[in-house]
């Protein structure tokens, strides 16, 4: 429907799917996306050959219902923007390296760090973002990897979004 400059265009189910304004502006207030973090620190171990998923079991968005249990659940075929931050405090440099991955269904996505510093840094910050070809049903985890090092050394902070958090949204 058109008001006042400005358009709506309903779901079958009435609810606005897209609307814009006069100026040009339109949003999509049905469109998948979330923006979670972790309720707590987490203590990182050491593995020579797992992954571990890191828990984020604080959702501040999650259009669509698409989150739960740390894994985000594609409801439609798409490209999704994938991102996640990680504040993580007194990184071990006797590890010989840190994977962090965003795990999907289709493939992997990581970065990796290597800690040959003088000395373990007392803040870290790891962050990677992927645009993510997803089906519907497909998942997406983030994992960590500390291959040898020091065991329960490295935090992951928590109860914060400004240090730690994933998101991720439908491109189209």
């Amino acid at each position: 429907s058109v008001s006042g400059g400005k358009l709506d265009l309903l779901s079958g189910a009435g609810v606005s799917a897209i609307l814009a304004d006069g100026d040009g502006n339109v949003t999509k207030p049905l469109q998948p996306r979330f923006f979670c973090g972790p309720s707590s620190n987490a203590t990182m171990s050491n593995s020579t050959s797992a992954l571990t998923q890191i828990a984020f079991d604080t959702e501040t968005i999650d259009r669509g219902g698409n989150f739960a249990s740390n894994t985000f659940t594609a409801p439609v075929t798409g490209d999704y923007m994938l991102h996640f931050q990680l504040r993580v405090d007194s990184v071990d440099i006797a590890a010989l390296y840190y994977y962090f991955y965003i795990e999907t269904s289709n493939r992997n996505y990581q970065t990796i760090q290597a800690p040959h510093w003088a000395s373990d840094p007392e803040y870290n910050h790891f962050a990677l973002t992927v645009i993510a070809d997803m089906d519907a049903s497909d998942t997406a985890t983030v994992k960590y990897q500390q291959y040898s090092g020091t065991d329960n050394h490295a935090t992951i902070i928590g109860g914060d979004l400004r240090y730690t958090h994933f998101s991720g949204y439908l491109l189209g």
